[in-house]
């Protein structure tokens, strides 16, 4: 859409920039154009400059429509833990407790591109901290980590049911 808008003006402007630039050139002292060449260019400057704003704009509203989006299911995920780990296996249930809140950690630290390895150190055990630590994406190996947690419980409790 912008694109053919683009296209559109110039071939409008075209002549118009021609004319003026020769009057500029042919005429070194005196500095003449129709006034109509810089409303239109000056329009289509502003609204360049509006569309980008409101793309800009729009962006932000949906990052912060998706980091909502975020908190929300880490609180149910949080809720869930300790409504059927921490019962049954409270060490567990703290690891998945420590995983989860080190997600919203590693995930600011990834989008801003800042290190975050001293809160993995001080948060998760050596053996966790290393194995998160060597991953390319981190929030999703802490993710992965509870998952894991809770495929083994599903799978615990299936074997008690049989």
């Amino acid at each position: 859409m912008s694109r053919a808008l683009c296209c559109a003006l110039s071939a409008v402007l075209r002549p118009e920039l021609h004319r003026l630039t020769y009057s500029l050139c042919s005429h070194r002292g005196s500095f003449t154009f129709a006034a109509q060449v810089l409303t239109l260019f000056t329009s289509f400057v502003a609204f360049l400059l509006t569309l980008r704003t409101n793309h800009s704009l729009s962006r932000l509203l949906e990052g912060r429509l998706a980091w909502g989006r975020c908190v929300l299911m880490t609180r149910n995920l949080s809720q869930l833990i300790h409504a059927y780990i921490y019962p049954v296996n409270p060490q567990l249930g703290l690891q998945c407790a420590r995983h989860l809140s080190l997600f919203g950690w590693t995930l600011k630290a990834r989008m801003r591109v800042e290190p975050d390895d001293d809160v993995i150190d001080a948060m998760l055990e050596k053996v966790d901290g290393d194995y998160v630590k060597l991953q390319r994406k981190r929030p999703v190996a802490l993710l992965t980590r509870i998952r894991q947690v809770g495929k083994a419980r599903r799978a615990k409790q299936a074997g008690r049911k049989r």
